[in-house]
């Protein structure tokens, strides 16, 4: 006979009527102590709702600390998915979140958020450091696409919002711009459309392969020729199954 053991904690969430729809969570050590920390976007609203930094004392047990770690409390629309990774080289995890702004006609977008590390026990808000925009982001990954040690991020915008995907290349001290010419030309003009995507050696040679998850369309993996230029790359197509892809993990 199996048994199943369940036990509860207070998380550190805020528990009241203005703070109840957490819309995307992601996992990583914030101040540097070894243990896993929380950071919490809320969303599907049309206006903007708190996000959270939810610091773990080693023991399982949480308390929000967003001020001391961002200095303020930031805000988004509809956080639809969030990046860790370093994108400023300085060996401690940052925070990209994709925002696709309220889910309702005329889909008006939203400013994606840029949170980079400035130390052991906090982030700076770099949003600045993105190209301005509000686009319906409906997804996001990130991978050192073009070979130049620094991690470049491919924003997967979708739907009835006039920006297509692109890519946000890195200058290498977490200030990026936008490129959507290096991407094909059915994938930046949404000929076909994708609702998910992720980084991975599909080939074997070394390099970040694009492998895009289709909604309306078969899925497809486009070959990196090495420099992160996807404009002519090697396609190929994945079966289609029954049901559009809402996401991807690479193993």
């Amino acid at each position: 006979m199996t048994k199943s053991y369940w036990h509860t904690t207070k998380f550190g969430y805020p528990n009241d009527s203005k703070h109840n729809a957490p819309a995307e969570i992601a996992v990583l050590d914030v101040d540097g102590d070894g243990d896993v920390d929380v950071f919490v976007s809320e969303g599907y609203q049309p206006f903007p709702l708190p996000m959270h930094v939810l610091i773990n004392d080693g023991k399982g047990h949480f308390a929000d600390k967003t001020k001391s770690v961002l200095g303020s409390i930031p805000t988004g629309m509809h956080p639809r998915e969030i990046v860790v990774d370093d994108f400023n080289n300085d060996g401690r995890p940052d925070l990209f979140v994709a925002d696709h702004g309220y889910d309702h006609d005329p889909w008006p977008g939203a400013q994606n958020k840029l949170f980079l590390s400035s130390g052991a026990h906090g982030f700076v808000d770099a949003t600045s450091s993105l190209p301005p925009a509000s686009d319906f982001s409906h997804s996001a990954a990130s991978a050192d696409i073009d070979g130049d040690k620094d991690i470049d991020i491919y924003v997967g915008d979708y739907g009835g919002n006039p920006i297509n995907p692109f890519l946000l290349i890195n200058d290498g001290s977490g200030s990026f711009t936008r490129s959507s010419d290096r991407l094909p030309i059915q994938v930046a003009t949404q000929e076909a459309g994708f609702t998910t995507e992720v980084f991975l050696d599909a080939d074997g040679d070394g390099d970040a392969d694009l492998f895009l998850g289709g909604a309306a369309s078969s899925s497809r993996i486009y070959l990196n020729p090495g420099n992160g230029d996807f404009s002519s790359a090697t396609l190929i197509d994945v079966p289609q199954g029954p049901f559009p892809v809402a996401n991807m993990i690479a193993l």
